[in-house]
């Protein structure tokens, strides 16, 4: 019986270059021999990747797992026009709780808002802007199926200025605006309180069954 077992547990008894070298003698010696291959978790292309990789790798691997910053997912792009009098940021939440979307983030918006309330960085009070303005930027993510979000723009004026931060309130539609939203359905958002900051913040899970890494 030859047993190749999850790299990550313990050394694989049977080193993966030599597995089908071993597997042929052994079928040639005894042709009646029953040969048993258990594979635990990775099976051999996992274990021949990790045989590869440099020592120490297994442990770095292990503790960059636990942060947020090395999750992925592949991105499914979602194609959106607001019209006037639609409120933005009401639009793209309603819009990710109908369609449950969990982890979406901005890719590009362009258009025009006829009214926006911003804080400004550092500010405690907030900018409340009625005027024609166009849209420059939109950033920012939205979780759990439209239940939380983070968003942040930067508006031109008539005179080509332009202004930017945190949106918090109405971002009021005036002619249209073109929206690409990305669903990241490998993972899910969620906004926690971070005890350094005291704000909400985000954090970034692992959706469950997903595969990707």
């Amino acid at each position: 019986v030859l047993r190749v077992v999850d790299p990550e547990r313990q050394h694989p008894t049977v080193p993966p270059h030599q597995l089908v070298s071993h597997l042929v003698m052994v079928a040639l010696s005894s042709p009646g021999a029953v040969i048993a291959i258990v594979i635990a978790s990775a099976g051999v292309a996992c274990a021949t990747r990790a045989s590869s990789r440099p020592s120490g790798w297994l442990r770095r691997s292990r503790t960059a797992s636990r942060s947020n910053s090395v999750l992925s997912s592949p991105a499914v792009h979602h194609a959106l026009r607001l019209r006037c009098g639609d409120d933005l940021v009401n639009a793209l939440a309603g819009y990710c709780a109908r369609q449950r979307l969990s982890s979406a983030s901005i890719t590009t918006c362009v258009g025009s808002l006829s009214a926006l309330r911003l804080r400004l960085a550092g500010a405690c009070e907030f900018l409340e802007l009625r005027e024609p303005l166009e849209i420059v930027s939109l950033v920012g993510t939205i979780s759990e199926c439209g239940k939380g979000f983070h968003l942040h723009a930067a508006v031109s004026r008539a005179d080509g200025s332009v202004v930017g931060g945190h949106i918090k309130g109405a971002a009021t539609v005036a002619t249209t605006a073109e929206v690409i939203l990305a669903a990241l359905p490998a993972l899910t958002f969620s906004r926690e309180v971070d005890e350094t900051t005291g704000y909400l913040e985000l954090v970034i899970r692992k959706a469950w069954g997903a595969r990707w890494s």
